[in-house]
């Protein structure tokens, strides 16, 4: 299901990629002394995985091209473009980095510096090469935003959706396995899938701000995260003990009705004879009820949007 996900992301981007660089090539091929290059590289930075990383991603890439480009104009202006110069320039560019605080912009500032410093400024002054240049990476920033605001938005709160219900199937499975099959379940690959949640809320809330996915229920979602993140830290609890216990009748009566009969306890059943025992029964009907509740919730939260249908829940309930 993942692997699918990922599928339909990266073939979303990769058309909205192809749209991107023909409309740079073809607004660069009417507009005299501009480069489609350079647009077309503004604009398939610009589209993110969401619309609030896109603004981001696009300033960034303003930021990073205006002063390579300042750099490298003055650094021809002054007639040093040579090994010793090109060093200042790094220096320069790494120095104002740090000032700003903006650390993890040197390397893009000195891949876009090395690659404007020589070129040959045939039949144009340099003050107007330098403005072409930023009219390149405004107006590509620009495309970029549109084709991935306007005409491939990313719809968030489908890709939360996603990851909620691969997240609760994997935990499902965990929990069977320590049952059914005394499997040790892969930890890290859970905490995986509960950081890609965490990921996505981020991305959606910080797209909520500028007014995209204003229907979203922040309660809901945080609900919905703290009981992935209960649920998580029950399975790697019940995943720790090395012991063999006595599941309750209660519980297995539990685990019976949430997998719908289709389960094999592998434990004895019976009334517990240690603190052990004890111990791991109280845990584990946390985790049933933990699960439940997610169940529940995520049928709330796929009502709050007409486009994610609710089958997926109502075929598990029937």
């Amino acid at each position: 299901m993942k692997k699918n996900m990922k599928r339909k992301i990266m073939g979303l981007r990769s058309l909205k990629t192809i749209i991107a660089v023909t409309i740079a090539y073809f607004v660069g091929y009417f507009i005299p002394n501009l480069s489609e290059a350079v647009m077309a590289a503004a604009a398939i930075t610009a589209m993110d995985v969401s619309i609030s990383d896109s603004f981001k991603s696009g300033f960034v890439r303003i930021f990073t091209n205006i002063i390579a480009i300042i750099t490298s104009f003055i650094l021809q202006s002054l007639n040093l473009v040579n090994p010793v110069g090109i060093a200042i320039g790094l220096t320069f560019i790494i120095l104002l980095c740090n000032l700003l605080n903006v650390q993890n912009l040197i390397g893009t500032t000195s891949i876009f510096f090395v690659f404007v410093v020589d070129v040959a400024y045939t039949n144009q002054n340099l003050e107007i090469y330098a403005l072409n240049r930023m009219i390149d990476t405004v107006l590509g920033t620009i495309i970029g935003l549109l084709v991935n605001a306007w005409i491939f938005r990313p719809r968030r709160e489908k890709y939360l959706f996603n990851s909620y219900r691969s997240t609760y199937i994997d935990l499902r499975n965990g929990l069977k396995d320590l049952l059914e099959e005394d499997k040790s379940v892969d930890e890290f690959y859970l905490i995986d899938s509960v950081s890609l949640i965490h990921d996505n809320t981020k991305r959606l809330r910080n797209d909520t701000r500028i007014k995209m996915n204003e229907g979203i229920n922040s309660i809901t979602v945080s609900k919905l995260n703290n009981l992935f993140r209960t649920a998580l830290s029950l399975i790697i609890e019940l995943n720790e003990l090395d012991d063999y216990p006595i599941i309750t009748e209660k519980n297995r009566d539990e685990l019976a009705l949430y997998f719908k009969g289709d389960f094999k306890l592998a434990f004895d059943v019976g009334e517990p004879v240690s603190e052990f025992d004890e111990r791991y029964n109280y845990e584990l009907s946390k985790l049933i009820d933990t699960l439940e509740s997610i169940e529940y919730n995520l049928h709330e939260y796929t009502t709050m949007y007409n486009r994610i249908k609710d089958r997926w829940y109502l075929e598990r309930k029937n």
